[in-house]
């Protein structure tokens, strides 16, 4: 498949008062036509600031982007206009976010929301756009459009709203859909029913999706490849099977091993001592040093390296490296 979103380097800081804290540092990923990329990782692991950085979303007073790009279609979006990144965003690149409570302006009626990207990307006829917004409404398993569609925010459910979210984001059929951690707010039920409509979504418009979870068990149903994130760095990539079923980093495996099984096995679940660190107090070496139980002294000294393992699994681990 060809390469539709690549990520090379990419290192973003933010000021905080005198200080310059290295938020995102050399990140690197690509999404590819009609797949699932998911980012996993921890709260706090830098996965919503990536996602925000592709389209330089992040607040301009303290986001400082210092290496590297995000090239779209061959277009590098850190590098283009602000002209150009407004016919991008909500246009070629949608988002969905994690709370649609605080996503959708609880002043303004459901349908002045839905219809804006439309009408500022596609056309002016306010009239074709309600009846996009309808189309994919029904898309999304929501009724009673009409009243819907003139009803606030806060006459609805969490459910719901995220129903809207989504349609919202596919109104001007974007290439590449963002997805931050969209069922985190909803119920279990909910949960699975949104997922299956956007895997249904991705095969009817041939859409790619970046999906941002901490749900490693979620996304192992969900994924084509998964890029597993650690304090600001991206610790390993590959294909599901790669990732899942063959785990090389200490991060990924210890993941893995904290998710519950309704397996045979009953051993006691591992836990992850310690926290993700603060950008204040990365680690000079690894940043998995502090918490890892395969830690040695090169660890301390030194950032690791993506290491090939396989033609699509990377993993930055000097434990591998070592091996090799």
């Amino acid at each position: 498949m060809d390469t539709l979103l690549s990520v090379e380097n990419l290192s973003v800081s933010f000021r905080v008062e005198e200080t310059l804290l290295p938020v995102l540092q050399n990140i690197s990923f690509s999404v590819k036509n009609a797949e699932v990329h998911a980012l996993v990782g921890e709260s706090g692991c830098g996965k919503s600031v990536t996602s925000l950085a592709i389209t330089k979303l992040l607040p301009v007073n303290i986001a400082e982007y210092n290496t590297g790009s995000v090239n779209y279609k061959g277009i590098d979006l850190l590098n283009t206009g602000y002209e150009e990144l407004l016919k991008t965003r909500g246009k070629e690149i949608a988002y969905i976010f994690q709370d649609p409570f605080s996503t959708l302006n609880p002043l303004q009626i459901i349908k002045e929301q839905i219809i804006e990207s439309y009408l500022i990307h596609i056309s002016e006829n306010e009239k074709e756009a309600v009846e996009k917004a309808k189309f994919l409404l029904n898309k999304v398993g929501l009724t009673d459009l009409d009243s819907r569609l003139n009803s606030y925010p806060s006459q609805m459910s969490g459910g719901m709203l995220q129903r809207i979210s989504i349609a919202m984001a596919l109104m001007c059929d974007p290439s590449l859909l963002i997805a931050d951690e969209p069922t985190s707010a909803i119920d279990v039920t909910i949960q699975s029913q949104l997922i299956e409509l956007l895997l249904k979504l991705k095969s009817e418009i041939k859409m790619s999706i970046l999906f941002i979870s901490h749900d490693l068990a979620l996304v192992s149903a969900l994924a084509d490849r998964i890029s597993v994130m650690y304090a600001g760095r991206i610790a390993e990539t590959g294909s599901v099977d790669d990732v899942i079923d063959n785990p090389k980093h200490p991060y990924t495996i210890a993941l893995i091993d904290s998710v519950p099984s309704f397996g045979k096995d009953s051993r006691r679940l591992k836990t992850i001592r310690g926290i993700v660190p603060s950008p204040y107090d990365y680690p000079s070496g690894c940043h998995f040093s502090t918490r890892c139980e395969k830690v040695f002294n090169r660890c301390l000294l030194h950032k690791p390296l993506p290491v090939r393992i396989s033609e699509s699994q990377y993993s930055s681990c000097f434990l591998f490296e070592e091996a090799k």
